[in-house]
């Protein structure tokens, strides 16, 4: 099957096979060309205000923090990065680091898989 740019219409019956099972509705479903632009939708589509923080690592991929740097850049927002820990002492280590961060201007949290040594 060939799609072209912009045509949605041939992947329907594809999100509606993923949506039921992930557990959710297909129109709550997007597919993207890849990680990057996915990333980039989600930054451009969460509605933040001036002052408004997203909470990350700084262990994230520069394509994964442009969208949110642009937003930051535009309106006001603060993207705010967390030292993980690395290697981690435990697992728990890596999601007490970014929760213990959590503050009352933070919206969002915005991280992706972490590395880890052997044995965790």
């Amino acid at each position: 099957m060939s799609i072209r740019a912009g045509d949605t219409r041939t992947l329907d019956a594809h999100r509606t096979e993923a949506a039921e099972y992930l557990g959710c509705r297909k129109e709550d479903l997007a597919f993207t060309h890849n990680a990057t632009e996915a990333l980039s939708t989600i930054a451009a589509g969460i509605d933040l205000k001036p002052g408004d923080e997203v909470l990350s690592t700084n262990q994230e991929h520069p394509s994964g923090r442009a969208g949110w740097l642009l937003k930051q850049a535009r309106y006001g927002t603060t993207l705010r990065e967390v030292a993980m820990p690395l290697p981690p002492p435990s697992p728990d280590a890596l999601a007490e680091a970014l929760l213990k961060e959590i503050g009352p201007k933070t919206k969002v949290l915005f991280f992706s898989g972490f590395s880890r040594r052997r044995g965790l």
